[in-house]
């Protein structure tokens, strides 16, 4: 216990709360190898027109246009 003035306070919890406490976790459900986030449409869809290309590091992506608004679309894939 801290003393402060004579009077006795309670100790202070020091633990964070996690972060599910903090908010709702959004239910996430596995990508498609060809499906992709269009962050014109906000949502999840085919990508159209893929095509497979290597980013400068090396690492496999997936390049193609949203079948609905027509935004370019770009997937990084685990690496090979």
């Amino acid at each position: 216990m801290v003393r402060s003035r004579g009077r006795s306070l309670s100790p202070v919890s020091t633990a964070l709360p996690s972060g599910g406490d903090l908010m709702a976790k959004a239910a996430k459900s596995p990508m498609a190898a060809d499906e992709g986030y269009c962050v014109k449409c906000k949502t999840k869809r085919k990508i159209s027109n893929a095509q497979e290309v290597k980013m400068a590091n090396g690492r496999p992506a997936l390049k193609g246009v949203c079948p609905v608004c027509g935004t370019g679309m770009f997937k990084i894939l685990p690496p090979k």
